[in-house]
């Protein structure tokens, strides 16, 4: 009988991880700083372990900013994943979190997050391709504020 889980994990192991920040990635939870992810101690310690999964240097400058990124979806050795012009949007879903303290005194868009997605979406369409999009924190109503 063919061993399956093996199968599996040989798969597995050639797949690239694209990470997104949580509300509890910081201490203390829930505040991720709206002007820029910077900001925040936390986000420059892990700069050096994100560095792994965004290797491109202007998207790892918008992550260390404002804490979102675009990447192709690949394997973890570049080769592109899927027939079409795949990506990987992670977003910074902290800036509608009402439980985030930073966003409940104000709403904003750091790095206009919003108009990027925006971009992002429409060259994907240009090209016939398709999102993958990562956020941590369900957004129900929240960014209809």
């Amino acid at each position: 009988m063919k061993n399956v889980t093996a199968d599996v994990a040989a798969g597995l192991s050639t797949l690239k991880i694209f990470p997104t920040i949580g509300n509890h990635d910081t201490y203390p939870q829930d505040d991720i700083k709206m002007t820029s992810a910077r900001s925040n101690p936390a986000i420059n310690e892990w700069a050096p372990t994100w560095k792994q999964f965004i290797q491109d240097d202007e998207q790892m400058k918008t992550w260390l900013d404002y804490g979102y990124f675009s990447l192709p979806l690949t394997n973890k050795n570049g080769t592109k994943l899927g027939k079409t012009e795949t990506r990987v949007i992670s977003l910074n879903s902290n800036i509608c979190y009402d439980l985030n303290f930073e966003s409940m005194t104000a709403f904003n868009d750091p790095g206009d997050q919003l108009g990027w997605l925006e971009t992002q979406l429409l060259e994907l369409e240009k090209v016939n391709g398709t999102a993958i999009m990562l956020a941590h924190v369900p957004n129900l109503d929240e960014c209809t504020r």
